[in-house]
């Protein structure tokens, strides 16, 4: 726990810091934790310094020293103590320190008031005289005139009225008193006991009174001198003596009592006594105007945030609350009841006992603060949480007068409390899930709390562990890892870690170390900032711990081979110190690794050869690569240089950024002499180096060029003198750069020689191919280039070409065969594979009449030689043959056949192009069908009979008789039970019409429902023969339930010069005559038909429609309607709702509120009701009272929103019959109404749904209910 946190809660802070005084609070060193604003403010202290800095940027430096041993001084004393320094500003500065002890704190706090000399400056003026009148030393004797003098001052400095001496008699308890200087505020005795004793407790009296047990050298003949003549008549036995000081409307400060022997015998008196008056006044007035001002804070803070005071005079039993209390507890402020029995009433009778326990102890001083949390209950009944705390007040005597306090409503929090306990639970649940270890521990009462699953861990149950206490986990725990524990917990308890992670051991019950890796966290505080609880989790990691030591082990055996390497094993860190030296550099260099450890690697470099290695390590760190660096020296012990080559990687943090080096050093001071003498061999080979007419180079490792022939300033115009020292990446195309950088990598990786071809850039800019051959020696690449710039176009158009056949001959989807000049196949693609059921690999070298089998529907027969069909089919497409596949298919296709010619125009080869034209052709009789068929019943359709009826129009076929057909009610079964069922019927009579018509005659639908015959060679009486047959099978036929009706007319051509026309319209008049004759019929039939099916299907619906009908009926009847409209209303309500047979039975017979898409599925029946009656021409005139009467009076109803009178009277009534009829009956998705209950409905929505004068008529003319 942090300083803060032990100061107290967020309150007190918030009231220091608003403080207009200096305040801070300092540990006994001197190092301020906490400064208020007015600090800062003053002493320049910035919002960003560190808290914890010394107070020596406050005082002078001789004065710090001296604050500093007051401090010491401090951290002893129980009281407060008073420091007057010089300040920086070279101002005085009063400093109050007050030790605030801490049991969080390793250490106590000190509390510093730094008031500046201004303030007081004139009672410090005041002091100043005083201390002038006196020597300060043992043995001066004051003087009567120095005396009052004294008093003078003393009393300017309190700004009183009055100066007088208080005698007190014990016996009497009573007091006198009798004026020395001013004029007495208090008229009699009580008023002086009333003011002065209630304000002073115990504590008070010995901080602000001096009593002395004797006084040395004080004569009587002095005293007889001083005090006046009434006051030595007050003194005798058993009279204590006070001297007052008392200002205007202020309460008496403190006095100092002799008693009436001492009086008498005791010396020198005065000087005791004024210099304690002194110190008493001076402190006592300080301190009440720094209350005062503390306390107009408080209130101030107290009101801001919302407390609640009270205070309870235990004399007269009487409590007093603020007004903020009667706001909180809903009362007005003068409802408050001053009885505490009246408080204690509305106390929760659950905690009623205990508070008044509590507050008995608090009284008694049993306990030493009251601080009860219990509900209270508000004056509208419900109970409300608070947070109490009261400060008792004693007289001198130590008996209690007052308590006073404050209430904090915490209700809200309490609830989220109840609701953070029921939340625990759940999470608690998920852990036990986890199967992880926790633990609880209340740090106050020292209440371990432990899961079965914490004790599993460690081989125990949790009831062979009990007792449970703070040593369970002690015991079990590795006492080295205890210690860890202890100081991790503390961190927390500092609030300097939010929650802490660690692994610890724990010994199993079997004796064994188990792993577990333990997390915690401080969940709750006492209000004064102390820990209160934690909560944590042990999850067992004994295996994962295992496998980190295996992998430490080993790492202890790498770093074996490190240090056994004689090789120079490094690792530095970013600004090139090192951090790790194997033992191979004490071995080589003899330098100490403990001395080279935290050193710059710099100074062991030749100074020319530590730019290149700082270089080296730069271009790592920015490439974030790999390299190498050789022929750089290193200084030995003994002074001399030793030639090494190194290698290093950049070492990366989680970010990926480079935060370090590592890498070896190998000695090579031999190798290097060595070379020396390889140097005079290349000298012999310069002069053949020089006039190569090839590109030859030296490069190091990076590709910096070290030496180049004159070839490339001959044929690429780039100067030697330029190019050394450049790096050849920078003249390579950039398209290529990656490709040289992996042959590089892998030439110098595997020692070996590379080769590869990149354009290279010349002088004017341009490039050219250069193909290379390069070797990696002793960090040099020796390379050498040719110009293959002209080789290379050459390969790459080869290249394109040949890709750019073979894909387009691949992926093309007609058969491709290609043969050689001996007509033996060279290549097939997949197409031509999967025709001919040859695989290429089958084929290959074969001769193409063995592949390619063709029969030339010209000839009929398969030719015998390809040879013969190239001669024939030299060129061009043809599309007469057929091709014979391996496995005896036989494929229509097209072929094309096309020579190869060489570059002598001579013919190379043959290229044949086929493919498979089966899907053509059957598409094309497809279409050729359905241009003649209808699609639904199969039969001829309009176009074929029209052609037909052409060429059938011969005399060889007279007589030539025409049958015209059509269904009746097929667009009232669309209507009724949708296009389905009417296909259903139209597919069943092509059928009887099919099955009783002879061969020779062709049936046709025409469109519709209507379809014609054309019986060449048949008389009238044969087509009347045939009408009565498919008549006859069509009356006894029935598609779900509706019977098929067909209207027949035929008309018979038997004279050559009839217009077959004539005939035709003839034969349909005719059968119009009998759709006018049986249609009628039919529909009603229909109409029966449609209403059985809802009997049948919804029973409650027929019931349904009888009763709208009768309603309706009974409504024009009250509204004084003829008998033929009555009679109208009572046909439309049976009829209304017959479109309901087109609404799905899921959706009619729905309990539930039925969905936006199946709404809208049932207003579809008014519209189908509509068709259906319309069908019908002796009830057309009811469609519009059917289709409307789902209107509503206000335009929100449906089909058409039709609004007031736009809507037809008789939808208008229907309207309310059916409303009326739908409540006042069982359904599925509302209970059944009263009579009363659906009259008072109708009310209700009468203007909105209904017509209000139709709903008046029928309620009180029909239902016979007067208007309530």
């Amino acid at each position: 726990m942090g300083v803060l946190e032990s100061i107290g809660n967020q309150f007190c802070l918030d009231m220091l810091e608003l403080s207009s005084d200096r305040i801070c609070i300092l540990d006994c060193e001197g190092r301020v934790h906490f400064a208020n604003k007015a600090f800062r403010d003053k002493f320049v202290f910035e919002e960003d310094q560190d808290a914890h800095f010394p107070l020596n940027g406050v005082f002078r430096v001789e004065d710090f020293s001296r604050f500093t041993q007051m401090l010491l001084k401090a951290k002893k004393s129980e009281g407060s103590l008073q420091f007057i320094g010089i300040g920086k500003e070279e101002a005085p500065v009063i400093v109050t320190v007050k030790r605030v002890p801490s049991s969080d704190l390793k250490e106590d706090l000190l509390y510093c008031l730094f008031r500046p000399e201004e303030r007081y400056q004139a009672p410090m003026a005041k002091i100043n005289q005083l201390l002038s009148l006196y020597d300060f030393q043992e043995d001066t004797t004051m003087t009567i005139s120095t005396e009052h003098k004294a008093i003078s001052v003393i009393g300017e400095m309190a700004g009183a009225n009055a100066v007088y001496w208080c005698p007190y008699d014990k016996k009497k308890e009573k007091f006198g008193f009798m004026p020395w200087r001013g004029d007495i505020p208090f008229g009699k005795e009580e008023e002086i006991f009333w003011f002065t004793m209630p304000l002073r407790g115990e504590k008070g009296q010995e901080e602000s009174m001096n009593h002395y047990d004797h006084f040395p050298h004080i004569s009587e003949d002095f005293l007889l001198e001083l005090i006046p003549m009434e006051i030595r008549k007050e003194l005798t036995d058993g009279v204590e003596l006070q001297c007052m000081i008392v200002g205007e409307g202020e309460e008496p400060f403190g006095a100092v009592l002799i008693s009436q022997k001492e009086f008498q015998t005791q010396e020198q008196i005065l000087w005791n006594l004024f210099l304690s008056q002194l110190k008493s006044y001076v402190k006592t007035k300080r301190e009440y105007y720094f209350f005062r001002e503390q306390f107009y804070k408080y209130k101030f803070g107290i009101n801001a945030i919302g407390v609640a005071t009270w205070e309870w005079d235990i004399r007269s039993n009487t409590i007093i609350f603020s007004r903020k209390w009667a706001e909180i507890m809903g009362f007005e402020y003068e409802e408050l009841s001053e009885r505490l029995e009246d408080w204690k009433d509305r106390w929760h009778p659950e905690e009623r006992q205990e508070n008044e326990r509590l507050l008995e102890a608090f009284l008694s001083g049993e306990i030493q603060s009251y601080s009860p949390i219990h509900r209270m209950q508000h004056r509208e009944g419900h109970w409300k949480w608070f947070m109490t705390r009261g400060h008792l007040v004693r007289d001198r005597l130590g008996n209690p007068i007052t308590i006073s306090g404050f209430h904090v409503d915490i209700t809200e929090s309490e609830t989220m409390r109840a609701h953070y306990l029921q939340e625990r639970e759940k999470y608690l649940d998920i852990i036990e899930a986890t199967r992880a270890g926790t633990w609880e521990w209340n740090i106050q009462t020292g209440k371990n709390i432990y899961n079965e699953r914490w004790a599993e861990i460690v081989g125990y149950t949790l009831e062979e562990l009990e007792p449970i206490t703070d040593d369970t986990w002690a015991n079990l725990v590795h006492p080295d890892d205890l210690v860890r524990s202890d100081e991790i917990v503390q961190s927390l308890f500092y609030r300097e870690k939010e929650y802490y992670s660690m692994e610890c051991r724990m010994r199993h019950k079997d004796g064994h170390w188990v792993w577990v890796l333990d997390k915690g966290k401080v969940v709750r505080w006492t209000e004064d900032g102390k820990p209160l609880q934690m909560f944590g989790t042990h999850i067992d990691i004994t295996e994962a711990k295992l496998l980190e030591m295996e992998v430490k082990n080993r790492e202890d055996n790498y770093r074996l081979l490190v240090e056994s390497s004689y090789d120079i094993v490094y690792r530095l860190d970013k600004n090139g110190i090192f951090e790790f030296i194997s033992a191979a550099w004490e071995k080589v260099l003899g330098h100490s690794i403990k001395e080279s450890i935290g050193q710059s690697f710099e100074p062991y470099v030749h100074k020319d050869d530590l730019p290149r290695i700082q270089e080296f390590f730069w271009h790592i760190e920015h490439t974030g690569q790999r390299m190498e660096t050789a022929d750089y020296r290193l200084l030995h012990k003994d002074g001399s240089y030793h030639w090494f080559t190194t290698n290093a990687v950049p070492i990366l943090d989680e970010a990926g950024l480079v935060i370090g080096f590592t890498g070896i050093a190998r000695d090579t001071t031999e190798v290097k002499e060595a070379n020396l003498k390889i140097l005079e061999q290349k000298d012999e080979l310069e002069r053949f180096f020089k006039v190569n007419l090839d590109f030859f180079c030296i490069t190091d490792s990076r590709g910096v060029f070290l030496k180049v022939n004159d070839a490339w300033e001959k044929f690429l115009g780039l100067k030697v003198k330029n190019l050394l020292g450049q790096n050849a990446l920078q003249f390579v195309h950039p398209h290529d750069l990656e490709l040289l950088k992996d042959a590089i990598s892998q030439m110098i990786e595997d020692k070996k020689d590379g080769s590869f071809t990149l354009r290279f850039r010349r002088a004017d800019e341009s490039y050219v191919m250069l193909e290379w051959k390069a070797q990696y020696t002793d960090n040099l690449i020796y390379a050498a280039a040719r110009d293959v710039t002209e080789k290379k176009k050459l390969q790459e158009n080869l290249f394109i070409e040949k890709e750019l056949f073979r894909t387009t001959l691949l992926s093309v989807g007609d058969g491709v065969i290609a043969t050689d000049e001996t007509n033996r196949v060279l290549l097939m693609n997949t197409a031509a594979q999967e025709m001919t059921g040859w695989t290429l690999e089958e084929a290959a070298g074969r001769p193409i009449d063995e592949i390619y089998k063709v029969i030339y529907e010209e000839y009929d027969l398969a030719h015998d030689s390809f040879s013969e069909s190239r001669a024939y089919y030299r060129r061009g497409e043809s599309n007469d043959r057929i091709l014979l596949a391996k496995d005896g298919r036989k494929l229509p296709i097209e072929e094309s056949i096309s020579p190869i010619k060489g570059s002598d125009q001579g013919i190379t080869g043959i290229v044949t192009v086929f493919r498979d034209i089966t899907p053509k052709i059957e598409k094309q009789k497809q279409t050729e069908y359905l241009s003649y068929h209808d699609v639904l019943t199969g039969l001829y359709n309009r176009r074929f009979a029209e052609d037909m009826l052409k060429r059938i129009d011969l005399n060889r076929n007279l007589p030539l008789s025409v049958m015209m057909m059509d269904l009746n009610g097929l667009k009232l079964t669309n209507d009724a039970f949708g296009h389905d069922l009417g296909d259903l019927l139209l597919i069943h009579s092509a059928r009887i019409m099919r099955t009783h018509l002879r061969e020779g005659d062709i049936l046709s639908r025409m469109g519709g429902d209507e379809f014609m015959v054309l019986m060449p060679k048949t008389s009238m009486k044969e087509a009347e023969e045939v009408k009565s047959k498919i008549l006859k099978e069509a009356d006894a036929c029935e598609v779900d339930s509706v019977q098929i009706s067909i209207a027949v007319g035929i008309a018979t051509k038997t004279l050559k010069h009839q217009n077959i026309q004539e005939v035709v319209k003839v034969s349909d008049n005719n059968m119009y005559r009998d759709k006018l004759k049986y249609g009628k019929i039919m529909k009603h039939k229909m109409i029966d038909t449609i209403l059985d099916r809802l009997r049948e299907q919804y029973p409650k619906e027929n019931e349904h429609l009888h009763h709208v009908a009768m309603i309706a009926r009974s409504i024009g009847e009250a509204m004084g309607m003829s008998n033929e409209a009555q009679d109208r209303l009572f046909t439309a309500g049976k009829l209304h709702d017959i479109g309901k047979i087109k609404v799905p039975r899921e959706i009619l017979l729905k309990a539930g509120p039925l969905t936006y898409e199946e709404y809208e599925v049932v207003k579809k029946h008014a519209e189908t009701s509509y068709q259906i009656i319309k069908s019908l021409e002796e009830y057309g005139y009811l469609a519009e009272d059917v289709l409307y009467h789902h209107e509503r009076f206000d335009g929100k109803g449906y089909p058409e929103g039709l609004k007031g009178d736009e809507i037809p009277l008789h939808s208008r009534i229907l309207n309310i019959a059916d409303a009326y009829e739908a409540m006042t009956h069982e359904r599925t998705y509302s209970r059944k109404k009263s009579l009363e209950e659906a009259a008072e409905e109708l009310r209700a929505h009468s203007g909105t749904q209904f017509d209000p004068q139709i709903v008046d008529i029928f309620i009180r003319q029909v239902l016979k209910i007067e208007k309530n």
